[in-house]
């Protein structure tokens, strides 16, 4: 670590939907995507938090996200990260015998009944997916080879904004890196970043290849899809 104050741990599950999505609205939320995907956040700001809160407790549950936060001295996390592995990457243990993958199973089905039976009734359903409508017709273009489809893919990765600058996000995407290279080796990671991130990511190692601030999302200041090999 770049400082005995901090320390990595994996994440809880109540901390995915309590102090990381707080976390993730001071810093990542502030970006303009989310004006494109939560157009009345400003005037209904809980649903848009609390469509954020499910998504991130429903990947906590996701037998291919790893969710790894980073701590003070309190335990209480400052940073984290959401990595996705490839399907392929699970063992046959982890798929269908593990009794976390099982419980998980039903966590997930509870989690969509509770959805459907108490929607968000003030959010823009049609604009919250508008970054997943284009990510399925862009990523396809770059995830183009055998070895590319089976990337891990770095979904979120978040610092405090006081604590941004200090290395802490580097700390997390070098452990992120690590655990990849210790799964697969051969393996390439890849993410989309936000407004002004490409040269931190690109510092790691990462290259540009294309952007997602198309179509729907050409109002976008962000979208590079990075790639590292």
């Amino acid at each position: 670590m770049t400082s005995q104050t901090y320390r990595l741990r994996p994440g809880r599950k109540s901390e995915a939907s309590g102090i990381c999505t707080d976390l993730f609205l001071n810093t990542i939320g502030r970006d303009g995507l989310f004006d494109i995907l939560f157009p009345t956040r400003r005037q209904f700001p809980v649903e848009s938090a609390t469509n954020i809160r499910r998504l991130f407790y429903r990947r906590a549950w996701e037998p291919t996200f790893t969710f790894t936060v980073c701590v003070g001295s309190d335990d209480k996390p400052v940073g984290f990260s959401f990595w996705r592995r490839p399907i392929s990457s699970l063992t046959f243990y982890e798929r269908w015998i593990s009794p976390y993958t099982w419980f998980g199973s039903l966590v997930r089905g509870f989690l969509s009944l509770r959805d459907w039976l108490f929607p968000l009734r003030n959010l823009d359903k049609e604009a919250a997916s508008t970054f997943v409508r284009v990510y399925e017709q862009v990523t396809p273009q770059y995830l183009n080879t055998d070895r590319r489809k089976n990337a891990y893919y770095l979904s979120t990765l978040a610092v405090e904004p006081k604590l941004q600058g200090s290395g802490l996000g580097t700390v997390l995407l070098k452990d992120g890196l690590r655990k990849v290279e210790e799964e697969d080796p051969n393996a390439p990671s890849w993410l989309v970043g936000v407004k002004g991130t490409e040269g931190f990511y690109g510092r790691l190692g990462f290259v540009e290849v294309g952007r997602m601030n198309v179509g729907e999302l050409s109002q976008w200041g962000g979208g590079a899809i990075m790639i590292k090999e």
